[in-house]
C-alpha cells in the first residue's frame, strides 16, 4: 500500500496523470447483467430514448418562429413557450430517472467485468519422486481417472523423451517400463499391444477419429476407448533430472482428459537428484482461461510439442470445458505419420503456445500467447509462464 501511495505521489509531482479506471461500453454492459438487471436495463434505455425525443421536441417548439393564429386556435407566444417548456421538463425528468438506473447498472457491470478479467496466478508443483515411484503414481492416478470416466479399453501407445538440447526421441524403454508398472497394479487394465505396433493413420472420413493400429476398432462414442502416452523432458545438462508427463486422451474426440506431472530422474538412474521440488505458475493477465472455460465447449490446440506447451497443458486440463486436442502430441510421438493426416481433427477454434523467453540454471521463462483461429498470425498475450526448480542444499563439510 505504501509503495502504491508513493507511486501516486511521484506521479502527481511529475505532472503525470493517473490512468482512469477501466470502463466498458454500453454494448458490452448486458453481458455482465443477470435477467432482472437486463430487463431494467432495457426499460431504462427505452425511457431515456423517450425522454431524449421529448426534449428535442420541446426545444424545437421553443425555437420555432412565431406564427399568428386566429379563432379557436389562437395562442399567445407566452403560451407556446410554456407548453414547450412543459415538454422539455417531461423529457428531462424521464432522462434523469433513466440515467440513475443506467448509471447504477453500468457500475454493476463494470465491477463484474473487472472481477472477471482480474489477473490471476495458476500454479502447480511436484516434489521429487524416484523413477519407479513416479511411474507407479501415474498408474494409480490415471487408472482411477479412466475408471471414473467410464473408459472400457485403454491403450498405451508410446513415449517420447527430449534431451537437454531439445532433441526428441521415441523411447521404447520408457513405454515398456510404464507397461510393466501399470500391469503390476492391474494386469487387465491396458489392452494388448497389436502385433504390428501402434501407428497413426487418418480415419475413414474427416469427421472420424484416426486409427492407431492395423486392426484398430474405432470407438462408437466418447468415453469408450482411451489412449495413453508419456513425455520425458531433461532439465539438466547431464540429462539426469527430468519432468515426466503421462497423458490420457479420449480416442473418440482426441481430447486430453487427464494428465500427471512429476519431477524425477531421466530414467532409472542411480545418480542422486539435484532438485527436491519443482513448481510452475502462469500469470493469466486477464483471467483468460477461466473466461473461455465459462464460455464452454472451446476447442484448443497447442502450437508445438515442447516442455512449455506440456506445462501449459497441465494447467489447461484443470478446466474440463476447454477441450485440448492431442493431435500435435500424437503426431510428434509417431515417427511415421500418414501424409495428409489432420492433426486438428477437433477443428480447433483457438491455438495456444508457450514461447521460450530465456532460462537459467534452475528457472525457465515462457510467454503464453493465443491465436484465434489457430492459423492466424496475430498473437495476443495471455501472460508469462515460469518453471522453477528448488535445488537440494548440500551441507558444507567442516575442515
Amino acid at each position: 500500500m505504501l509503495s502504491f501511495l508513493s507511486s501516486l505521489l511521484f506521479a502527481s509531482l511529475l505532472g503525470v496523470a493517473t490512468p482512469p479506471p477501466v470502463t466498458i461500453s454500453d454494448t458490452e454492459v448486458p453481458k455482465y447483467l443477470n435477467n432482472l438487471e437486463l430487463s431494467e436495463w432495457g426499460r431504462s434505455k427505452r425511457l431515456f430514448e423517450t425522454g431524449q425525443s421529448r426534449l428535442q421536441k420541446g426545444q424545437s417548439m421553443m425555437n420555432a418562429p412565431a406564427i399568428s393564429l386566429e379563432g379557436s386556435f389562437k395562442e399567445s407566444p407566452e403560451a407556446v413557450k410554456a407548453r414547450a417548456q412543459k415538454v422539455i421538463d417531461e423529457g428531462q425528468a424521464q432522462m434523469a430517472q433513466a440515467a440513475t438506473s443506467l448509471s447504477r447498472l453500468r457500475s454493476v457491470a463494470n465491477a463484474r467485468f473487472l472481477e472477471e478479467t482480474k489477473t490471476i496466478t495458476l500454479t502447480g508443483e511436484s516434489d521429487f519422486r524416484k523413477w519407479d515411484i513416479a511411474l507407479s503414481l501415474s498408474a494409480v492416478r490415471l487408472q482411477k481417472a479412466s475408471r471414473d470416466m467410464g473408459f472400457k479399453e485403454n491403450h498405451l501407445v508410446g513415449s517420447i523423451q527430449f534431451l537437454f538440447d531439445n532433441r526428441g526421441l521415441r523411447s521404447r524403454s520408457l513405454t515398456d517400463a510404464l507397461r510393466t508398472t501399470w500391469n503390476k497394479l492391474d494386469a487387465g487394465f491396458l489392452a494388448n499391444q497389436p502385433l504390428g505396433g501402434y501407428r497413426l493413420t487418418s480415419g475413414p472420413s474427416s469427421r472420424q477419429p484416426p486409427s492407431l493400429s492395423a486392426d484398430w476398432k474405432a470407438p462408437r462414442g466418447p468415453r469408450e476407448t482411451s489412449i495413453i502416452w508419456a513425455e520425458l523432458y531433461s532439465i539438466s545438462p547431464d540429462n539426469n533430472s527430468a519432468l515426466l508427463f503421462v497423458c490420457l486422451a479420449d480416442a473418440s474426440t482426441m481430447q486430453v482428459v487427464a494428465s500427471e506431472f512429476y519431477l524425477t530422474t531421466f530414467g532409472p538412474t542411480v545418480s542422486p537428484s539435484k532438485y527436491k521440488s519443482v513448481r510452475f505458475n502462469l500469470r493469466d493477465e486477464k483471467s483468460f482461461l477461466p473466461r473461455i472455460s465459462k464460455a464452454g465447449g472451446i476447442n484448443t490446440s497447442l502450437a508445438n510439442q515442447r516442455m512449455g506447451e506440456s506445462i501449459l497443458r497441465q494447467i489447461l486440463v484443470r478446466f474440463p470445458e476447454i477441450r485440448i486436442c492431442s493431435g500435435v502430441s500424437l503426431a510428434t510421438l509417431f515417427s511415421e505419420v500418414e501424409e495428409g493426416w489432420d492433426r486438428g481433427m477437433m477443428k480447433s477454434q483457438l491455438g495456444l503456445s508457450a514461447d521460450p523467453q530465456g532460462q537459467g540454471e534452475a528457472k525457465w521463462l515462457y510467454l503464453v500467447q493465443k491465436r484465434a483461429p489457430l492459423s492466424s498470425a496475430n498473437l495476443d498475450i495471455v501472460g508469462p509462464l515460469t518453471l522453477e526448480l528448488d535445488p537440494i542444499e548440500t551441507s558444507k563439510v567442516k575442515p
